[in-house]
C-alpha cells in the first residue's frame, strides 16, 4: 500500500484543525514519502491546489470564505485540475448531499466522525486512479509525438516523391529551360501548398 503514495502530494482543506491533524497523523502513519499540504479555507485552499496541482485534494464541504462546494466547481473548470481526485469529508449526513457532490464530480464521500480504515482505502483507491491516469495521459502524450514524427517523416518523403516526380515529368515538349523547370515546380509546390 505505501508504493502508492510515493512523491505524492495531498491536499487537506478544511476549517477544523483537529480533522486536518487527524487526517495528516493518518496519512503520515501510512507512509512518511506522501507531501500533505493543508488549508483551513476554502480560497486558501483553492490558491494552494492551484499552485502546486496535488495528486489528491480531502475537502470539507463547510468551510468559510469559499465553501467546497465552490472550490469542488472550480477545480471541475479548471483544466490542470479537472482530474485531480476530490474527496469530500463533511459533518452533512443524508444521501442527498453525497448524490450532489459526486454529480459534481467528488470522486468519493466521508461523513464525520471519519474511520481511519473508510479513509485510508479511500485515499489508497483513489491514489490509484490518479496513478493510473497521470500513466494513461503520459503514454497519450508519447503517443502524440510519436504520430506527429511520424507525420512529418510522411510529409517529409510524399515531398520529396512529388519534387522529384515534378522534375521528371514532361512540362510540354521536353525542349524547355530547365531554369523554367524550376519555376514550374516552385509554383506547382506553391499552389499545392497554398490548398492544403
Amino acid at each position: 500500500m505505501g508504493n502508492v503514495f510515493n512523491d505524492r502530494m495531498i491536499l487537506v482543506a478544511d476549517d477544523e484543525e483537529d480533522i486536518r491533524e487527524y487526517v495528516e497523523r493518518v496519512l503520515e502513519s501510512i507512509s512518511p514519502n506522501v507531501d500533505i499540504l493543508t488549508a483551513a479555507d476554502g480560497e486558501e485552499a483553492l490558491k494552494l491546489i492551484r499552485e502546486c496541482v496535488p495528486d489528491l485534494v480531502i475537502l470539507d464541504l463547510k468551510m468559510p470564505k469559499m465553501n467546497g462546494y465552490a472550490v469542488l466547481a472550480e477545480l471541475r473548470k479548471d483544466e490542470r485540475t479537472r482530474f485531480v481526485p476530490v474527496l469530500i469529508l463533511t459533518g452533512f449526513a443524508g444521501g442527498d448531499v453525497e448524490a450532489d457532490v459526486l454529480d459534481m464530480g467528488a470522486d468519493g464521500f466521508i461523513t464525520k466522525p471519519i474511520s481511519r480504515m473508510v479513509l485510508v482505502a479511500q485515499v489508497v483507491a483513489l491514489l490509484r486512479v490518479k496513478s493510473n491516469y497521470d500513466a494513461l495521459a503520459s503514454r497519450a502524450q508519447a503517443t502524440e509525438k510519436e504520430l506527429a514524427a511520424f507525420a512529418n517523416r510522411v510529409e517529409s518523403v510524399i515531398g520529396a516523391a512529388e519534387v522529384q516526380r515534378l522534375r521528371t515529368s514532361p512540362i510540354s515538349d521536353g525542349n524547355e529551360d530547365p531554369d523554367a523547370t524550376d519555376v514550374r515546380l516552385s509554383e506547382d509546390l506553391n499552389v499545392r501548398r497554398g490548398d492544403e
